[in-house]
Order: structure tokens, then sequence, then C-alpha cells
């Protein structure tokens, strides 16, 4: 064989040893019993929207930027807390009507 064959041959087994080298390792063990607390939580209240029957505006203490869905007999709007006081406030504001 010419020496540009043995060349490839070698580059050929050269870059397939790297693919075929091992085997991906297990997840590591998450024994903090906060940290899976928390994360449970995020995953129970992913997209998870409260849904309520009375106007939210000055009824309903929320966190700047929380989002609720008002049930007005019927018709359904998005509501954003919009307060800027700092930490729980009670101003609603429309998203769309």
């Amino acid at each position: 064989m010419r020496k540009s064959a043995w060349f490839l041959i070698g580059l050929l087994i050269g870059l397939a040893a790297p693919v075929m080298g091992g085997q991906i390792p297990a997840p590591l063990k998450v024994t903090d019993q906060e940290v899976l607390l928390y994360l449970r939580r995020i995953y129970d209240e992913w997209l998870n929207v409260p849904i309520v029957t009375t106007s939210p505006n000055g009824s309903r203490i929320g966190r700047f930027g929380d989002i609720v869905v008002w049930n007005d007999s019927g018709t359904y709007r998005w509501r954003v807390n919009t307060s800027q006081t700092p930490g729980e406030g009670t101003t609603w504001s429309s998203l769309a009507d």
C-alpha cells in the first residue's frame, strides 16, 4: 500500500477512537432536601396561572410582575401586578382586553 493509504486509514481510526471512547457518566445525586423541594415547586407551578373570580385590583396582594386571570362573568382577562411599592402591592393592570 502507498503511504497516503496508510495515512488515510490512520486518520480515520484516530478520528473514530474518541467517538467510541466511553459512556456518558450517570448524573450526580442531589442529596440536599431544600434543593429538591425548590425544584419540585418550580416543576409544579410551571405555567400555572391562578384564575380569580373577583377583580384583583385593590383586593389581591401580589409581587411586581405576578400574573392572574380574572374571570369577569365568563370573560377572561389577564391582569399583571404593577405595584411600585417594595415587596408586595395590590395594583393590578390589564395586559389586553
